[in-house]
């Protein structure tokens, strides 16, 4: 079967959000090391990888108010601060999967798109698939992109990463998506995994958590994100960065919460 899998692995598991620009190394070591694993045994599988901005970029567009756009020469450099710090943090993550074999390529959805009001209404989605045809892993991230009514956008890791799998929905079989969190899944009020979440289900125990800055909307948006998306993809997750859920959603099998 031609099946895309797209990985996204989460801010909040990678760096500590409460600090500006600061890595959780040890849990992107786990996460290049289980995919490492887990991709010894599906050799064929295209896959998509992004990674979210965490501290690296939440920070500095707070700071410089960029969630509603730019206007004025400060915002410009703030989005300035905030592309470069969320690059950094993706190059970490990109050495972290290389020096494991994994040839991930960086790339950034600032380069990639253009927008309006928050849109894409421009993209130099091409070298993708071409990276794919010859089996390297293009590794995006949360990002700022050119608008053309706001100055500025913020596009989540999720945003750019779902345009660009639906952008390549009609050359697979199957697509699969998995969110991979600093959680076991969607928690429900007991703090335990809701295995299946259909996409009407209300999730009481999904709040955002105080103090902690977050400009594309925390956990509340990437659950929404992931119920839009299991409208055209095949598969959608929420796991934690435990190599057998990995294991187990690339074989479409029972981890962490699955969208219905």
């Amino acid at each position: 079967m031609n099946q895309l899998v797209c990985i996204k692995v989460g801010g909040s598991l990678i760096t500590d959000k409460s600090q500006f620009a600061t890595p959780k190394s040890e849990n992107i070591a786990i996460f290049a090391e289980n995919l490492s694993a887990v991709l010894k045994s599906f050799p064929a599988t295209d896959v998509l990888l992004g990674n979210g901005a965490g501290s690296f970029g939440h920070h500095s567009a707070h700071k410089y108010g960029l969630k509603d756009g730019a206007a004025t020469a400060e915002q410009f450099y703030g989005v300035g601060i905030t592309h470069n710090a969320v690059r950094e943090l993706n190059l970490l993550v990109g050495n972290a999967l290389t020096v494991r074999g994994i040839p991930a390529y960086c790339l950034s959805p600032g380069d990639l798109f253009t927008a309006k009001n928050g849109e894409v209404i421009g993209a130099n989605e091409s070298v993708v698939p071409e990276l794919l045809r010859h089996g390297a892993i293009p590794l995006i991230h949360g990002d700022t992109v050119l608008d053309a009514e706001r100055g500025v956008s913020i596009f989540s890791t999720e945003k750019s990463l779902f345009w660009l799998a639906q952008a390549l929905r009609s050359r697979y079989d199957r697509i699969t998506i998995i969110m991979v969190m600093n959680t076991n899944g969607v928690l429900d009020e007991k703090g335990e995994v809701i295995r299946e979440l259909r996409r009407d289900a209300p999730i009481a125990a999904v709040q955002k958590i105080p103090g902690v800055k977050d400009v594309t909307g925390g956990i509340v948006h990437k659950v929404a994100m992931c119920r839009q998306a299991a409208d055209w993809a095949d598969n959608v997750y929420i796991i934690g960065n435990a190599v057998d859920d990995l294991a187990n959603a690339f074989k479409g099998k029972p981890a962490g919460t699955i969208i219905l």
